[in-house]
């Protein structure tokens, strides 16, 4: 999708590497955190009242100066998952009232994420919108990000409104996304493109955001722990019409039917493939019988038992195992479409992940514009969560990833 650095369609070559700070406002300086700043770090992760939107307990001074050594050695972004955390230093006094931070998601895509965090002693003066506002300015504008986005607890209303602020529009819901000290979590995620960014900065109102509407209500809480079955090998399952097995080499000539097809890889993250592509993969695949850490998946084979073919395959990978997650997906020769075959293949699979591999949530992750599948999650009993908006560099433009998910309590 293209190199390192070069995103073709955003205007260019983003500008990395590239450390964000120091950045100076009217009353504030953004800057890297270093070694005198653990006490007033300190004072604001150590907090009940705002570690409860944060994704972990309150913290030690001991636990705050460990993380504060390696901040400090931080702050330039030039791959993915690089960090930068910034004070938020008041100019006139150098009192630290909180810290910033953003992660540079994907070069790839020039997407990153921002997460802020005050003093509740701070709140109320700007100080978040004006930081936010400041950081915002330099990635979209120096480091040349097209995407922007931030984690947001449903019930923390004064992040809600900040992202508001600065812009952003709600482009996910997602329920019981996590377990986190002894509960589910829900999230939802807020974005801000490049172009839209300008328009607020000029005094645009803020995009309106996304609604969806769930069958369980949203927030509610379950007592029961993540437990799922793992380590997992695929047993093989038999559906009234299906069998599903692992794909093996045996299987090249019947993926490679459908997988060199442009109406099928229309929607899929790869061109037509040759056959010695699809060979390739299916070797590929074949390392991958066990689901046990975070990124294992199993991709199977969908043969029909009526006369042995494979008709198409489904992906199943483990997206989160601390909180029994995992993702689905599907592709089908268009020959068998219409049959009922991949909602048999598909619902099959999830009751597998459910009953046997007591998975809390399994989502789907998709092309909006690929109505047969969104169908299928609709059949599956899986609900839109998210529809991000030009999320990834696709084929040569920008493209939207929606979310579909379903969960055990379902």
């Amino acid at each position: 999708m293209g190199r390192e650095g070069v995103v073709a369609g955003s205007g260019g070559a983003l500008a990395l590497p590239r450390a964000v700070a120091p950045i100076e406002t009217e009353r504030l300086r953004l800057r890297v955190v270093n070694a005198r700043d653990v006490d007033a770090i300190h004072a604001v992760q150590s907090r009940e009242d705002v570690c409860r939107y944060l994704p972990f307990a309150p913290r030690s001074r001991d636990e705050i100066a460990e993380k504060v050594a390696v901040w400090a050695a931080g702050g330039v972004l030039a791959a993915d998952g690089d960090l930068a955390m910034l004070a938020i230093e008041r100019r006139e006094d150098d009192v630290v009232v909180g810290h910033i931070h953003v992660v540079l998601s994907s070069v790839e895509n020039a997407t990153a994420t921002v997460g802020w965090a005050l003093h509740p002693d701070f709140a109320g003066q700007g100080y978040a919108s004006e930081a936010a506002r400041a950081l915002l300015r330099e990635l979209f504008g120096r480091v040349g990000l097209h995407r922007v986005f931030a984690w947001v607890r449903p019930e923390n209303l004064a992040s809600a409104a900040l992202c508001r602020r600065l812009g952003m529009r709600i482009e996910a819901e997602r329920e019981h996304f996590g377990w986190l000290r002894g509960d589910w979590r829900n999230l939802q995620v807020w974005a801000v493109l490049d172009r839209e960014f300008a328009a607020a900065e000029a005094g645009a109102p803020a995009p309106a955001g996304r609604d969806f509407v769930r069958d369980v209500p949203y927030g509610a809480e379950s007592s029961d722990a993540p437990d799922p079955a793992l380590p997992a090998e695929f047993p093989g399952i038999r559906t009234e019409r299906l069998q599903l097995r692992l794909l093996t080499a045996d299987d090249v000539d019947a993926v490679h039917g459908y997988q060199s097809r442009e109406d099928v890889c229309r929607y899929l993250l790869f061109e037509p493939r040759t056959r010695d592509e699809v060979a390739a993969k299916l070797a590929e695949h074949a390392a991958h019988t066990t689901l046990a850490s975070r990124g294992d998946y199993w991709q199977l084979a969908v043969e029909r038992t009526g006369d042995g073919a494979v008709i198409g395959d489904l992906y199943f990978a483990l997206a989160e195992p601390g909180s029994a997650a995992a993702e689905i997906g599907w592709t089908f020769h268009p020959d068998a479409h219409g049959q009922g075959f991949a909602t048999e293949a598909a619902a099959a699979l999830l009751d597998f992940a459910f009953d046997t591999l007591r998975l809390h949530r399994v989502a789907a992750e998709l092309d909006p514009r690929n109505e047969r599948s969104i169908a299928l999650c609709r059949r599956l009993g899986m609900v839109e969560e998210a529809h991000y908006l030009e999320d990834l560099w696709f084929k040569g433009a920008w493209a939207d990833t929606g979310q579909y998910a379903r969960l055990r309590v379902e």
